[in-house]
């Protein structure tokens, strides 16, 4: 439960991200409002954010040492946050670039490895969150976040 507290924090960073500061504020803000540049905004937020998140709960469990199968609250919280994020940056991310995504001819573009790779990812980092305690729970939960960074890297 305490990891959705996190989530409020993390939206209103997005609708921060998502407003361009240049004067004047009152009327800037509105004129380049639109659902697509948030999550667009959003979406690369969200994406740092999964990777951070991702990150912090790896680094957390080795400086732990805890023995397998058990977990400090950070590292739960930092994880089920890792994968709630992921979902809410894929989510993001088709809502803001599902027209750049190429569903004939070449499925080989950047776009299409970039939106591959990121579901791929927050696929397994989810699947790290609902097999916690478990042998592969840490390959999961690093494989993941591995590839989260990695469809950032790819971004097209």
């Amino acid at each position: 439960m305490r990891t959705l507290q996190i989530f409020p924090l993390l939206f209103l960073a997005t609708g921060l991200m998502a407003q361009d500061l240049n004067p004047p504020l009152s009327t800037k803000i509105w004129d380049d409002f639109s659902l697509q540049n948030v999550s667009s905004k959003g979406h690369k937020f969200l994406g740092y954010a999964t990777v951070t998140l991702g990150a912090a709960a790896i680094l957390v469990k080795k400086l732990e040492g805890d023995a397998p199968g058990q977990a400090s609250d950070a590292h739960k919280i930092l994880g089920e946050s890792a994968a709630i994020a992921a979902g809410t940056t894929i989510v993001a991310g088709f809502v803001a670039h599902f027209d750049k995504l190429s569903f004939s001819g070449d499925l080989l573009t950047w776009n299409n490895l970039h939106a591959l790779t990121a579901l791929t990812g927050a696929s397994i980092l989810a699947s790290a969150a609902f097999v916690g305690g478990s042998d592969i729970h840490s390959n999961l939960g690093i494989l993941g976040t591995a590839l989260m960074g990695l469809a950032i890297v790819l971004e097209g």
